[in-house]
């Protein structure tokens, strides 16, 4: 069978390396634990990044942003929170790798560009909660088809890759049980 589900890992506990998979179990986790501090992304942005965000100027409207140096200092105010970072040079080194790791990552959610976004930090911020509007259409794919390449033609059919409109289209046809919103 195939692979759908939660991502969760400890973040000291991962072998840290540049795949876009250890990114994406440390951006999860940093979700979830951001989302569960603040309410919304915009209060997070608000209290977590204010002070560490520049103004800039894109496609002609000022956009916040975050540079790889700010992100290095948001970055291990998760692993404070988390009780996880200690005055240990191997941890701190850890800390610089997955920062630099998460970064990159949360940088391709909208424009790579070398600097995060408020858009894509909401993006960021909010991607925990997609596991609760996924599991659902994750078990229906596995009640129906025995391997990926199955549940790839039944919902892709022969495109190699599905794009935004694509997804749209597969998401809406799809009705999760128990009347749960998506």
């Amino acid at each position: 069978r195939f692979g759908c589900g939660p991502w969760r890992m400890s973040a000291l506990n991962l072998n840290v390396s540049n795949s876009p998979q250890a990114a994406r179990h440390l951006v999860f986790n940093w979700s979830a634990w951001i989302s569960s501090q603040y309410d919304t992304a915009d209060g997070a942005w608000d209290a977590e990044c204010s002070n560490l965000s520049v103004q800039i100027v894109q496609n002609g409207r000022a956009v916040d942003v975050l540079h790889p140096s700010a992100w290095d200092e948001l970055w291990p105010r998760w692993l404070d929170e988390q009780h996880q970072l200690k005055n240990d040079s191997a941890v701190a080194s850890t800390s610089a790798t997955e920062a630099a790791l998460t970064f990159k990552y949360v940088d391709k959610l909208e424009l790579e560009d070398n600097l995060v976004s408020k858009p894509e930090f909401t993006v960021a911020f909010n991607l925990a909660a997609t596991e609760l509007a996924i599991f659902p259409f994750c078990v229906f794919l596995h009640e129906r088809f025995w391997n990926t390449s199955q549940a790839w033609v039944a919902t892709a059919g022969t495109e190699q890759a599905l794009n935004r409109s694509s997804w749209s289209s597969i998401w809406a046809s799809y009705t999760p049980p128990f009347d749960f919103s998506k």
